[in-house]
């Protein structure tokens, strides 16, 4: 029995996340667990406290919890729809849990007893920091794969044709096992590496290790020497028709790829499939 973790934020994506959460569940045979964190006020404080009056540190707080309040409303509203409908209907057991902190550090605390956790994609605004913050305590606290999905997703399906980016990497190794339960449903896996002339990795150890567990795949390798990797993984991705990728997160230092680019940084935020990744 697999736990499937989905995090509510309060926001349009929750119900595709916790839908696909539970999608992720049944066909894993497993259960659905739904986070939601209320901002703690106090947190918020420390930034803007200094030379404040009482009243308006009272007004900040009351701030953050009607915007608590709002949120919860929103995620709740999704959660008790799919718990009504898909779970009901599939006999899936669902929990919902509320905790009040910090929502990478609650991810990263309760994200240690499940076993996929399932996000929205970072996107490309300010809120895109803490979204960010979330999947690094998502990937690095917990070790666990994590499911993201992007912001345009039509509603939640088995996917079909999975892309396994393979760089030869232990996080590349450890997605790709993560991902086995899915490959073995999929119609399609296309195994995919990238060719640059100073390292040439060979697709056949997947699609032969993946071949044992009774999963038919088929080797790509791309010509990597005038074109930069995420770019290729973006053309195969369409080329294959593929409707979810499966990566490995930060082969390099996170901090490195933050202010260099890399392949990480750049998927996660604009992969138009689901994209599974594991660190």
């Amino acid at each position: 029995m697999s736990v499937v973790l989905a995090l509510a934020i309060g926001a349009k994506s929750d119900r595709r996340v916790i839908e696909t959460a539970a999608q992720l569940a049944i066909k894993l045979g497993g259960v659905l667990d739904v986070l939601f964190v209320h901002q703690d006020p106090s947190r918020t404080l420390p930034f803007t406290a200094e030379g404040l009056s009482g009243a308006v540190m009272e007004e900040v707080q009351s701030a953050v919890l009607r915007e608590n309040e709002t949120r919860q409303r929103i995620a709740r509203a999704a959660f008790e729809d799919i718990r009504d409908s898909i779970a009901k209907d599939a006999d899936l057991p669902c929990d919902w849990q509320e905790i009040t902190g910090e929502e990478g550090e609650a991810l990263g605390h309760v994200g240690l007893l499940s076993d996929l956790i399932v996000m929205a994609q970072p996107g490309q605004n300010a809120v895109s920091i803490g979204q960010r913050a979330n999947l690094e305590a998502a990937l690095m606290d917990t070790k666990r794969p994590v499911v993201l999905l992007p912001a345009d997703l039509q509603p939640a399906k088995q996917p079909h044709t999975i892309l396994v980016a393979w760089n030869e990497t232990p996080e590349s190794a450890t997605a790709l096992t993560s991902a086995l339960p899915l490959l073995e449903e999929a119609k399609k896996v296309v195994v995919v590496t990238v060719s640059n002339g100073n390292r040439d990795i060979s697709p056949d150890g997947p699609v032969n290790y993946l071949k044992r567990h009774g999963i038919d795949a088929s080797p790509v390798t791309l010509n990597g020497e005038r074109s930069a990797t995420e770019e290729l993984l973006l053309k195969a991705i369409s080329d294959h028709g593929a409707d979810m990728l499966v990566m490995g997160a930060y082969s390099h230092s996170r901090m490195r790829e933050f202010f260099f680019g890399g392949v990480t940084e750049y998927m996660i935020s604009h992969a138009p499939v689901p994209v599974l990744i594991a660190h």
